[in-house]
């Protein structure tokens, strides 16, 4: 408003009297043309055929100089009378409104140039208003992006719950092809904005066009500003000021929203760890207009070497073809090193960091951390052992509260793979020990083999421990196209030898069917990452992918040195006065930091907005030194291998952006043996009707109630052990381990020893990309704390009335009332008791031998170079 009242004293005397002037020429010199025709037409005399080509050139020549006059007349605003005895108003165009439409064309850079300033002082002030104004409005409208930009964000946020579901062709693309249609919505957007100026100006203008209309509105969003079409009705001036700013604020929108996700993904870099992470902000700080090949191809080689285990020699004659197509690409423009980072070396952790695997539904993928107890997260309730990375899935996730595993190992594991109950394919007994000749049955189709049919890409990383006697039984037989781990049941953190049952002892890594013999020295949760990163660095998204990876933490190691971590990490624990569970902390904090860089790197590769992350255990925790080891179960009962919740109650969570009802927790009925119908569900396939397990696909995205309400959790009568649900209530057959197990284990990690800190939920690297995804973190960190509470398990203060002594003992317990399998009810309700054995017997008559076999001691690693083999093979 200052502006325009300095513009409208300065030039508006200063254009009126130019246009008196300019007036008085016009009259002066038509009246002069008028008196010189006639006077020259007197004298003239006679009509002769001379005198009139005279008086044509005369009159022409005056005339000429005439429409001289008019046209610097017209060009400066004047009207002509058609009565020189009757004046015209002049209509000034520095008027109070086009000196505000001046000046906002000054400030937007626009300058349509239709009106500008004449005078000295008009000029200068103009000057020193665009010097101090442009670089105000400038930031303003960076300004009203910005906001615009959180207010889309956040509405997102609030909405997304209540929006309908992308349709599936948006879903089934690439992600590039996702990017493409984004923007060009984006720019859909922006020309509807336009057509809507260009119908506005068709109303205000009526001798305009839509064609017009648009013309106008497009160079002016574009700051471009021809100055050849303008509005010519001052009381339209406002109106039209307002729309060129609301324009461009919509411009630096969308602006903001680009440049807010290259800014997210380079923090998703600039937070990864790890000597991949390291090499590439080098790469990236050190790189300039373009790409040095030979530097590229140098480090790329040194990152495609194996950081956690496994053989090097090997891994650099696998990849280096693969390196040097990365340095080229790379090199193949000079656009900034981000995008290349982005484009080139995306670095995405596919998924797990925590157990089984990922699922990125065109990814599907799974993360199984064995032996990792129900009390051995934050979102459960602990504040000893931060999780930030796992607490922020969850808590933007669904959170599984009566999730069922299987006790040991080998059997979950069949059943994630089969979708089949153990007690139907023989592996319900224990699990395989490496010097043992069995395995899953050839005959049973996997989750592989079922997306291999699907056009998957299938990848595994870490423990297999489903038989490995022969080469058949192995993970690049039954659907995987790679594995990177071990194929047995465990293994040292460093030195990745394995000794069994009989003290056998061997090298036990293996990258395909070849030992490893260069992850020999690294830590074994560090490589299985790694090993993540480029899996997905290298995979071409043409193609969708699966990502098992299955990692050895939280599991013991040998018996002689069973819970390791660096020294650096155990150290962060400091405030734990219990040895063993201060570094089964530090093996949790690397398994958490994992999750972490996993979903960061999904992030930065414009992955993680199309994906579906499930993370799960294997089997319950092995607590107060069961199996040498450390975790916690608390308040739950029993430990691993046990069949109470403590041993068969695991931790499950499942995100991705599909699920419209998140954050949530979920208290219906689900087994592992449910997640291959499930995820078969997820990508649209058809679901095998021979499975035990059930498809809860549904279920997990709406909230709606479960399809069953009944569950078998064992049954080995090897052992004459046997449990199942049905509702509420849990019965427990037997005792396992003579009941030296049967009690509840800590630590609680509870106050007042520990606070939780949900802060570092918020800012852990998971926290942080999740941000940019349709299933953020709730805005409210209260919202997050309140998912929290409902996820804890409370026990009250009761006695406990739960001995099942004898042979053939009895348990049964009211879960919902009593989670903690405190009060043994059998007595009270000896009906019930009756009803759960009967369905308990349908069940036996179903059941199938186990297929454990005799340790072979051909298997002896001492015979095949101190590695544990398929020897079956070789004999």
């Amino acid at each position: 408003m200052f502006a325009t009242q300095v513009f409208n004293e300065l030039e508006s005397p200063a254009e009126v009297s130019l246009l008196q002037e300019l007036q008085t020429s016009v009259l002066k010199e038509r009246r002069f043309l008028i008196h010189t025709i006639v006077n020259h037409t007197i004298n003239s005399g006679h009509d002769h055929s001379e005198q009139f080509h005279n008086l044509t050139s005369f009159v022409s020549h005056k005339l000429g100089e005439y429409e001289e006059v008019v046209q610097e007349a017209v060009r400066g605003g004047v009207t002509l009378p058609l009565n020189p005895n009757t004046p015209v108003p002049m209509p000034a165009r520095w008027n109070f409104l086009q000196a505000v439409f001046f000046a906002s064309t000054v400030l937007t850079t626009i300058g349509y140039g239709n009106i500008v300033p004449a005078t000295f002082g008009g000029r200068a002030f103009c000057i020193l208003f665009a010097l101090v104004g442009i670089p105000l409005t400038l930031s303003v409208i960076a300004s009203m992006g910005h906001i615009f930009a959180t207010a889309v964000s956040s509405l997102h946020a609030r909405m997304r719950k209540h929006l309908p579901p992308a349709p599936a062709v948006f879903l089934s693309v690439n992600t590039a092809a996702r990017r493409s249609l984004t923007a060009a919505a984006a720019v859909v957007f922006l020309f509807l904005y336009l057509a809507a100026g260009a119908g506005l100006f068709m109303l205000w203008e009526e001798d305009w066009s839509f064609f017009e209309g648009f013309y106008f509105c497009f160079v002016t969003m574009t700051t471009i500003g021809f100055g050849d079409l303008v509005p010519k009705k001052p009381k339209y001036m406002l109106l039209c000021t307002l729309y060129i700013l609301v324009g461009l604020a919509l411009t630096s929108t969308i602006i903001e929203l680009v440049r807010r996700q290259y800014a997210q993904s380079w923090r998703r870099l600039q937070a990864l760890s790890g000597p991949l992470a390291d090499t590439l902000r080098r790469l990236g700080e050190s790189a300039g207009g373009g790409i040095d090949v030979t530097a590229l191809q140098k480090m790329l080689t040194i990152v495609s070497v194996p950081r956690r285990v496994q053989g090097a020699n090997c891994i650099f004659n696998w990849s280096l073809k693969k390196v040097e197509y990365t340095a080229a690409k790379a090199a193949e423009s000079t656009a900034p090193l981000v995008l290349r980072l982005q484009r080139q070396i995306e670095i995405v952790d596919g998924l797990l960091c925590i157990g089984l695997d990922y699922v990125e539904w065109n990814i599907p993928a799974v993360k199984l951390p064995p032996s990792q107890g129900w009390n051995d997260v934050g979102f459960h309730g602990s504040d000893q052992v931060p999780t930030p990375n796992i607490d922020a899935l969850a808590y933007s996730g669904v959170i599984l509260n009566n999730y069922y595993v299987l006790p040991v190992c080998t059997p979950s594991r069949s059943a994630l793979m089969t979708g089949r109950h153990p007690v139907h394919t023989g592996m319900q007994h224990e699990v395989i020990f490496a010097n043992e000749p069995w395995g899953l049955p050839l005959e049973e189709k996997l989750l592989p083999q079922y997306l291999q049919e699907l056009g998957y890409v299938n990848r595994m990383v870490g423990k297999w421990h489903l038989g490995h006697f022969r080469a058949n039984y192995t993970p690049l037989y039954r659907g995987f196209d790679s594995h990177y781990g071990y194929w047995g049941g465990h293994q040292d953190y460093y030195d990745h030898t394995a000794q069994d049952s009989l003290r056998y002892w061997g090298y036990d890594m293996r990258r395909d069917m070849n030992v490893h013999w260069a992850s020999y020295g690294r830590y074994t949760t560090d490589l299985f990452s790694e090993e993540a990163v480029r899996t997905i660095l290298q995979h071409d998204e043409a193609r969708p992918l699966f990502l098992y990876l299955a990692h050895l933490a939280t599991h013991s190691a040998n018996p002689y040195r069973p819970l390791q971590a660096p020294a650096d990490v155990v150290n962060k624990f400091s405030y734990i006065a219990d040895e063993q569970r201060r570094i089964f902390a530090g093996m949790l904090s690397k398994l958490d930091q994992c999750i972490g860089d996993v979903v960061a790197a999904l992030e930065l590769r414009g992955m993680l907005n199309n994906s579906i992350i499930i993370f799960s255990t294997d089997n319950g925790g092995p607590a107060a030194g069961f199996n040498l080891n450390a975790a916690s179960n608390w308040p739950l009962r029993g430990v691993k291998d046990t069949l109470w919740e403590g041993g068969v109650r695991g931790v499950g969570l499942v995100w991705s952006p599909l699920i419209r009802s998140a954050p949530r927790v979920a208290t219906h009925l689900m087994h592992i043996q449910d997640w291959l119908p499930s995820l078969l569900h997820a990508v649209n396939a058809t679901v095998p009707s021979h499975l035990d397990g059930q498809d809860v696909w549904t279920n997990i995205l709406t909230g709606s109630p479960p399809p069953y309400d009944e569950l078998l959790l064992n049954i080995d009568n090897q052992r004459d052990i046997a449990a199942l649900r049905k509702g509420d209530w849990k019965l427990v057959k037997g005792r396992t381990w003579d009941g030296q197990w049967d009690g509840w284990y800590g630590p609680s990690g509870r106050k007042p020893g520990y606070r939780y800190n949900v802060t570092l939920v918020y800012n852990s690297v998971a926290g942080k990309a999740l941000v940019s995804t349709g299933a953020p973190l709730p805005l409210n960190p209260e919202d997050a704390l309140r998912t929290r509470a409902a996820a804890n398990v409370s026990c009250g203060s009761h006695n406990a009335n739960s001995s099942c002594a004898g042979p053939n003992s009895v348990c049964l317990f009211n879960l919902m009332q009593d989670p903690c399998e405190l009060d043994n009810l059998s007595n009270k309700y000896p009906l019930r008791v009756a009803a759960l054995q009967r369905l308990l017997d349908r069940y036996n008559a179903t059941v199938v031998p186990p297929l454990n076999k005799e340790a072979d001691p051909r298997s002896n690693p001492k015979y095949w170079n101190y590695t544990w083999t398929n020897w079956m093979d070789q004999i």
